[in-house]
């Protein structure tokens, strides 16, 4: 297993223990994190989340990178509407990806979740996720992204490029193998995807 999963059970761990009236999902979910982190050393980690996980005093870093996407889905799955999906994924987000991009990386993957949980089917979740948060991509297929992607762990190139594997694909496994065969950062795109 990859930091992906790592840090998707850390989240969803904190979700597991969220008080709504002590409000501590943020400090639950660094808890969490630095727990799992510390636990499984050898996940792969970015260097600067590396860092953040080595840190006493761990504080956001601006970052934008896919890391926010790939820990998110249990906001998803545990929203009860879209604001409050939005809500909890901009809070998984924060401790780390504090930037607007990695916010909006988090907030798109967590609705895309959250709509099909709710039984949206596809053209829904491309009209309602990737068009709205990743305009630039908006009509773009896997036949036209494949030939140009290369490795980019940006949110702003990872969700959209997840997102199209997951409108493209049959079922599970055939999303999984366009996201591997899509290249990039693989496991992050195929842990967003899926």
């Amino acid at each position: 297993f990859s930091d992906d999963t790592v840090m998707t059970v850390a989240i969803a761990k904190a979700f597991l223990e969220y008080n709504e009236g002590e409000d501590n999902l943020s400090q639950l979910a660094i808890d969490n994190m630095k727990a799992l982190g510390k636990k499984y050393p050898f996940a792969r980690y970015g260097y600067r989340f590396n860092n953040w996980l080595r840190t006493s005093r761990p504080q956001p870093y601006n970052s934008f990178g896919n890391g926010s996407a790939m820990r998110v889905s249990a906001a998803g799955f545990m929203a009860k509407n879209k604001e409050e999906c939005i809500e909890l994924a901009t809070r998984t987000a924060l401790p780390t990806h504090n930037h607007p991009e990695g916010i909006k990386g988090a907030v798109a993957t967590a609705l895309a979740i959250y709509y099909g949980m709710q039984g949206k089917d596809k053209d829904y979740i491309r009209h309602h996720v990737l068009d709205k948060y990743c305009p630039n991509w908006s009509g773009l297929t896997y036949a036209g992204i494949k030939p140009g992607y290369g490795f980019d762990e940006t949110c702003q190139q990872t969700i959209p490029a997840a997102l199209i594997c997951f409108l493209e694909s049959k079922d599970y496994v055939d999303c999984l193998k366009l996201a591997i065969a899509l290249g990039g950062d693989a496991d992050t795109l195929a842990a967003i995807s899926g």
